[in-house]
């Protein structure tokens, strides 16, 4: 009558992707959208690798935002999958409910931990609620609310070369870390000299950075653009002078504080020095090749 419990039934229209390898499928993901909650929800899947199933939820999590204008995704995972537990929440998931042998097969019986991911903020509606139900409605929205939260920086650090590779749960670490800090016109953010222990993000206004107080600005760092990101290989003291240029609203994440993350979370560690590594190579390279031409 269904597709199984906590599922929707079975009359509604689900769709399927398949992974094949010469002439083998070697994978599978079913799943659902739900037009009432608006959500896409993993039905079922197999695998016979280490690859597919990754590829396969962002891709549900995709067509789910882009095409099916899911609020958010759903599912649930096995307690002993923990492989794609981790999968999950690289890719923003987070647990919500942990069902206590709650699957049973051959008289074994298995946890299951309900992952969700939002790709919206929501706000509640004005409703009359029994006390019950305003009881559930308060911790449904306090689990949602590290998501919530994070949403918006987490669209914001998907935009930076930095942070590229990465996926949403990954980048939920990472927003965790960033605080939010005003700067007034003509404020000064750091010295030319201080030592490099913050890397900032732009969310609003605009920044100069200049050589010496008097001196025309060398650059203007605008929303959206990070800043000082090189304090993140060595702590090495500013070349330049950071200026506000307006009222501006900065994200600031502490280079220590990043480095005890990394050290917790190895391949997001490995990740962001590599991108920053290939950013000092690329602008190296202009820079030598804007030496050879004048030299020309």
């Amino acid at each position: 009558m269904g597709f199984g419990y906590l599922r929707t039934p079975s009359n509604a229209p689900f769709r399927a992707l398949l992974a094949q390898r010469g002439d083998h499928v070697t994978a599978g993901l079913a799943y659902t959208c739900d037009p009432y909650d608006r959500c896409v929800r993993a039905i079922s899947s197999f695998t016979q690798d280490d690859l597919s199933m990754g590829a396969f939820m962002r891709q549900m999590l995709k067509i789910g935002q882009e095409e099916l204008s899911a609020v958010y995704a759903e599912v649930d995972i096995l307690m002993t999958a923990p492989r794609l537990l981790k999968t999950a929440e690289q890719l923003g998931f987070v647990p919500i409910a942990y069902l206590a042998e709650f699957y049973i097969q051959n008289e074994s019986c298995t946890d299951v931990v309900k992952m969700v991911k939002l790709n919206l903020v929501y706000s509640q509606d004005n409703a009359k609620f029994t006390p019950t139900a305003r009881a559930i409605v308060k911790i449904i929205d306090h689990n949602f609310q590290d998501q919530k939260i994070g949403i918006a920086i987490i669209n914001l650090l998907h935009q930076l070369p930095i942070f590229e590779g990465l996926g949403d749960g990954e980048l939920r670490k990472i927003a965790r870390l960033f605080t939010q800090k005003l700067y007034r016109p003509g404020e000064r953010i750091f010295n030319k000299g201080d030592s490099g222990k913050q890397a900032y993000v732009v969310m609003r206004g605009a920044i100069e950075i200049l050589f010496a107080e008097d001196a025309p600005p060398i650059a203007t760092i605008g929303n959206g653009q990070i800043f000082g990101e090189l304090a993140f290989l060595d702590g090495a003291a500013r070349g330049a002078m950071a200026v506000a240029a307006q009222a501006s609203i900065l994200l600031v994440i502490q280079r220590s504080a990043f480095n005890d993350l990394a050290q917790r979370e190895p391949h997001l560690g490995m990740v962001v020095m590599r991108n920053i590594a290939t950013e000092l190579s690329n602008r190296l390279r202009k820079t030598n090749a804007a030496v050879v031409a004048v030299k020309k």
